[in-house]
């Protein structure tokens, strides 16, 4: 069983930030992942993820981008995803988070769903100490940022009938991260936006998820062990 607790930690800016951190029972300094949550917020859904990291033997961090709360609804989900500055957050929340695991872990990783997804690609870009990345069906506003600093091997995982992150989109992406990134690489599902969160039977897809994950995990031990 995997050790767990809520923690603490310094964001970039020095403002304290909660989180949740799994870690495997055998490996105190066995490589890490930051784990960026959906619009609504850093729920047992994404705790569960990152017991699945210590189980899987990575130290993961699942961080909040709200300050404690938890969205009970789409319409609150909504208004907390608007309020966010997802470039603000992946630099000072996720930027912190990866410097208080490198304190135990050699190489860490970067990974989130939906929102989280978006952030992850931020992440990736102007987050200095990430070693690899993997987003699941979230991009940022290319406006925000300079795709091109993405050099760590970086995979994306996206949906054929999302409405929100969009196949065109999501493949125009995939497109120009291949032509200058050589461990670039993007997959598509034949399934639903959200299709990993197993607490939303409308859209889950126990096939795509697990394909998805295994896929995820092997990539992580790739490049960060």
């Amino acid at each position: 069983m995997p050790k767990t607790s809520m923690i603490e930690f310094a964001s970039s800016d020095g403002h304290i930030v909660q989180g949740y951190l799994a870690e495997p029972d055998s490996r105190s300094h066995a490589p890490a992942v930051v784990v960026i949550h959906e619009w609504w917020g850093l729920q047992e859904q994404i705790k569960k993820i990152c017991d699945r990291y210590a189980e899987a033997g990575f130290r993961a961090l699942g961080v909040d981008l709200y300050g404690g709360e938890v969205a009970k609804n789409a319409k609150r989900a909504g208004e907390l995803m608007g309020s966010l500055d997802f470039k603000e957050a992946a630099i000072s929340i996720v930027g912190g988070a990866v410097r208080f695991l490198k304190k135990g872990s050699g190489r860490v990783g970067v990974t989130g769903y939906c929102m989280g997804g978006a952030v992850t690609v931020l992440s990736a870009a102007c987050v200095e100490g990430v070693d690899a990345a993997v987003a699941f069906y979230g991009l940022p506003d290319p406006k925000s940022y300079d795709s091109h600093k993405i050099a760590m091997p970086f995979m994306a995982h996206f949906a054929n009938r999302d409405e929100w992150c969009t196949p065109e989109k999501a493949k125009a992406f995939i497109k120009a991260l291949k032509s200058f990134n050589t461990n670039g690489q993007g997959w598509f599902y034949e399934a639903d936006h959200a299709f990993c969160n197993d607490r939303r039977p409308e859209v889950y897809s126990p096939e795509a998820a697990a394909q998805a994950w295994e896929r995820t995990i092997t990539f992580f031990k790739d490049h960060l062990t």
